[in-house]
């Protein structure tokens, strides 16, 4: 039967009147039993008065007794149900496997041949499958590859012999066919078993998966031709001819043969209606019963004999009866032609991964069928044993006949006895002196092929298309007519290699680009914030841009995402730059290959140092307010803010682009890099997966550990402007995080404008003397360690709270007498937390109990993923050359003093940074893991407790810390899309 899905709504009404009828009141210990297991538990009715013991348990054996024998009837039945469904599939799959010629005067044992290998089948399912109730028989899946190796052997054998003379022995005609059908069993067998034997160790090896890899509109497009094919041998059974080709329709013309087929074709089309539309699982068994009992009343009604139904062609030839011993007579060892399997090779592949997708599509949809999990190689395992017995013994490929199963599992009678039932049924069948083909209507028999066709061609071809895209039903149906044009293997090939193409563009499509407004979390003070918000982020020509890259960059979509970054950057509209913008870029250095022994000489021909600005300044002076800020006047954005001005920086955010391939690294990134270099622009990429990070060092897109040190101390210490190269060696900047390669851009950009206000404009002013910028970047404010290494000092908590909001100085003395000028020093209104690096603050998941704020060093918070998961991926990267092992994206001197090997790491935070504090008023637990990178850093760390204090003694300061937190939300809700 066609292994299709069905709807999830049934009707057991069948089931139900027969218990109803049986006297059977029932239901399923559902929290007991699994799947198979169901047991029925009669429903409590009042009872008669007690009576004596002996009484009480000669009623309970009784009562059991009946209830056994209701269940054997009622298996029975199913198991009759069943094997009248099978039994003519059987016959018709025969004639479809066995279409050519020379087979014909083996058709009858070759059909009981199918239908003995349906018996092994069913065995072995009711033994080995997990589900009680599954049905396992020959199989459509695997019939036009059996057919087509078949049709392979019989054709190279014919034309073999055909080619030996007659004065040099040719065989007869006879002795031909033996050899096709002794050769055509004995590989076929063989093919089955070592099927089976694969698709076991397939399963044992949970390699279920694998099979995955044949696109699923690849599979429809083969399983509509087996359709096709089912009609072509459905007819062709009707009208006892032939038909193979489009040519051989043309046999309907032939006498009667149109009257013949049609009361095929039409039964054929009512079993599919009914098995789609009725709602009672009873009807089509009892359609495919119906259909050849009228046939027999006819022939009784209109007096007509079994001769005068032979003679019209309504039944098959007369023929001897077939025996046991004629279906082992069919194999003669000696007239097998080994060298053939060579020959039918390439279709046994694809025969392995159809019939293996197939049947875990019958799993997956007996599954769904049930709304129980179902392990899929576990019964991929039990499939492969049935096929390796079933070929040992001559048979053919089967699987699960998903409608048959999910009818035995909708009856409630979940026992293996039905299968075995259905086994023995095909087993007196077989051994049956009577030659089916001589007595059931030929129409019939085809009925049941033409009711398989016009099920998977409806499936297939029609209801599939509200079900995939245009692009994968163009793939279904170049997969269905390249099949009917080459061959089954060679069209599965076309259909594969179509598919292939068509994942490459949709992917293409789909690889995106955006561009986001991101700030880093480090903390400024308050006029830094203006400048970078007026400069690194205008609206109108930000001197920052950040853009979001998404999904799987390969070679079909390098071209067109470096056609967009251009695009968005200005870099395609700029041809040549006005000595104007020329200047204003030279405010920032752009990254250079340092001098090291990495490189050559020419790498560092010339020193540039950076032109004058322009006229009209970027930067002007507030005296009334002490405070620099960017000039927004008209004229002035009229004369920069244009789409030819290109950023300083540009960051791609590569947190959620799963993989990069080589001609994408080459073709789109070094590119760009490249074009940006040249232009003074910094490309910085951030969050990329170990993977991307060595495939763009590899190919020298990105800087090397060492090479991005000396860049990144070179832009952040050259206070005369001092450029490295010419542009041509510009590679991209690789950075852990988001937030990190924002920070870097932002005190770059600061850096570089202090120095040119200076000499430029005469601004003595530093713009960095209050930041708490991050990683100690900016050379203000740092003191010297024990070891040696420059640090940002202890900052009370008033001056940190300035940094956000700029305060009074009244407020400021206000709150250095409440909170404290000491940071060493304890205090009331918060507890000190003094952490070593590597230390945990919080872990993921534990209750907020408090939110932090920095006042010394740094801490990284990050999602602790389970190594289970798959988040965390494996630092060995197969290549080439072999495995590699990528320990890290950022090298350890540039992620912080005193490196922890984290995973997972989201953001760094610095001096000043405030976290925790969303989960802390949500009273939420903690959705990340916060611990320190470096020794001796001091947090305050308020509770809830320290805020009620706050608020019934200095509800001033509570105030101040309440708004502190709310500009740190705005700025946090601007990140809300960031790392």
């Amino acid at each position: 039967m066609p292994s299709r899905p069905h709807s999830k709504s049934y009707d057991d009404t069948m089931v139900k009147e027969t218990d109803y009828l049986l006297g059977r009141n029932e239901s399923f210990d559902a929290e007991k039993d699994g799947v198979g297991n169901g047991h029925h538990h009669v429903i409590d009715v009042p009872r008669p008065a007690p009576q004596s013991r002996k009484t009480d348990e000669r009623n309970v054996n009784s009562s059991s007794n009946d209830k056994q024998d209701v269940n054997a009837v009622l298996a029975l039945i199913y198991g009759l149900i069943n094997t009248i469904m099978t039994v003519p599939c059987m016959y018709g799959y025969a004639a479809v496997i066995f279409s050519n010629d020379a087979f014909h005067p083996h058709i009858d044992a070759l059909s009981k041949l199918v239908l003995f290998s349906s018996f092994i089948h069913q065995v072995c399912f009711s033994i080995f499958s997990s589900l009680s109730f599954s049905i396992g028989q020959v199989q459509d899946a695997g019939l036009i590859f059996l057919s087509s190796m078949s049709n392979t052997i019989a054709e190279i054998i014919t034309a073999k012999a055909m080619a030996v003379p007659d004065e040099e022995g040719r065989m007869s005609d006879a002795e031909i066919n033996r050899d096709i059908v002794s050769t055509t069993v004995v590989i076929l067998g063989l093919g089955t078993a070592t099927l089976g034997l694969l698709l076991y160790v397939m399963g044992k090896c949970n390699l279920a998966d694998v099979v995955s890899f044949l696109p699923l509109p690849v599979v429809g497009g083969y399983l509509a031709f087996i359709g096709y094919f089912c009609l072509e041998a459905g007819v062709g059974l009707c009208i006892n001819e032939n038909i193979m080709e489009l040519k051989d329709w043309a046999h309907l013309k032939e006498g009667n043969n149109l009257l013949l087929a049609t009361p095929g074709v039409l039964s054929g089309i009512l079993m599919t209606w009914v098995s789609r539309k009725s709602k009672s699982d009873a009807a089509l068994p009892i359609v495919m019963v119906v259909v050849p009992v009228l046939f027999y009343v006819i022939l009784f009604v209109c007096g007509l004999s079994f001769e005068d139904a032979r003679d019209g062609g309504w039944i098959g030839e007369e023929s001897p009866p077939v025996s046991f011993m004629d279906v082992i007579r069919l194999v003669d060892f000696e007239r097998v032609h080994w060298s053939l399997v060579t020959d039918v090779l390439g279709t046994w592949v694809g025969m392995v991964f159809v019939v293996a997708f197939s049947s875990c599509l019958d799993v997956a949809a007996i599954s769904t069928d049930m709304g129980e999990p179902l392990d899929t190689n576990q019964e991929l395992r039990t499939v492969g044993i049935s096929n390796f017995f079933s070929g040992l013994l001559g048979g053919f490929t089967g699987s699960y006949i998903f409608s048959q199963t999910i009818f035995t599992y909708r009856s409630g009678l979940w026992t293996r006895w039905i299968g075995i039932i259905v086994a023995l049924s095909e087993l007196g069948v077989f051994f049956m002196s009577v030659n089916v083909l001589e007595v059931t209507p030929l129409f019939f028999l085809g009925s049941t092929l033409i009711f398989i066709a016009v099920d998977l061609i409806f499936e297939w071809l029609i209801e599939v298309r509200h079900k995939l895209l245009f692009s994968e039903y163009f793939v279904l149906l170049f997969t269905f007519f390249a099949i009917q044009v080459f061959n089954i293997q060679s069209g599965i090939v076309i259909g594969i290699v179509v598919a292939g193409v068509d994942y490459i563009v949709s992917t293409a499509q789909t690889t995106s680009i955006h561009t986001v407004k991101r700030r880093s979390r480090a903390v400024w003070n308050h006029d830094e914030w203006r400048i970078l918000q007026r400069t690194a982020y205008s609206n109108i020509n930000p001197k920052i841009v950040s853009f979001e890259l998404k999904g799987n960059v390969f070679f079909g979509s390098s071209l067109k995402l470096l056609t967009q970054m251009n695009d968005r950057i200005g870099l395609n509209t700029l041809s040549s730059q006005p000595e104007e913008i020329e200047n204003l870029k030279a405010l920032i250095a752009s990254p250079r290959h340092v001098k090291s022994k990495f490189q050559s000489d020419r790498h560092v021909k010339n020193n540039f140092r950076s032109p004058r600005l322009p006229t009209r300044n970027l930067m002007t002076h507030d005296d009334s307010t002490s405070s620099s800020v960017i000039s927004n006047s008209s004229s002035q954005r009229k004369s920069y803010n244009k789409m030819t001005e290109t950023p300083y920086f540009v960051t791609l955010d590569m947190g959620e682009m799963t993989n990069l391939d080589a001609s994408a690294a080459l073709g789109t990134f070094l590119q760009f890099a490249k074009m940006c270099g040249k232009r003074r622009i910094i490309v910085c990429a951030a969050g990329a997966n170990r993977r991307v990070c060595w495939t763009l060092r590899s190919h020298d897109v990105a800087y090397s550990d060492k090479e991005f040190q000396e860049v990144h101390d070179a832009l952040c210490s050259s206070v005369d402007g001092t450029l490295l190269g010419d542009g041509n060696d510009a590679k991209i900047m690789l950075f852990r995080g988001h937030n990190e390669a924002l920070e870097f851009c932002e005190t770059a950009l600061l850096h570089k404008l202090e120095y040119s206000m200076k000499k430029n404009i005469g601004i003595k002013r530093n713009l960095s003397a209050g930041s708490l910028s991050a990683r100690g970047l900016m050379s203000s404010g740092l003191i010297e360690d024990e070891v040696g290494v420059l640090a940002a000092p202890a900052r009370p908590i008033s001056s940190i709270l300035n940094q956000y909001i700029k305060l009074t100085p009244s407020d400021l003395v206000m709150l250095d007498n409440v909170l404290g000028t000491d940071v060493n020093a304890s205090n009331k209104y918060y507890y000190k937390m003094t952490c070593k690096a590597g230390q945990t603050i919080f872990k993921q998941g534990e209750p907020a109990t408090a939110f932090y704020i920095t006042l010394k060093g740094s801490v990284t918070t990050y999602i602790d993923h389970n190594e289970n998961d798959g988040a965390s991926p494996s630092p060995n990267i197969l290549t080439g050359a072999g495995i590699v092992r990528v320990a890290s994206v950022l090298p350890e001197k540039s992620s912080s003093h005193h490196h922890v090997s984290s995973k997972n790491l989201n953001v760094t935070l610095h001096l000043g940074s405030i976290f925790g504090y969303c989960d802390f008023i949500l009273d939420h637990h903690t959705e990340i893991t916060a611990r320190a990178l470096e020794d001796d850093t001091i947090l305050a760390c308020f509770t809830r407790d320290h805020l009620d204090r706050l608020k019934e003694e200095s509800l001033t300061t509570l105030w101040l810390l309440e708004k502190v937190l709310l500009q740190v939300s705005v700025r946090e809700l601007y990140n809300a899309n960031g790392p």
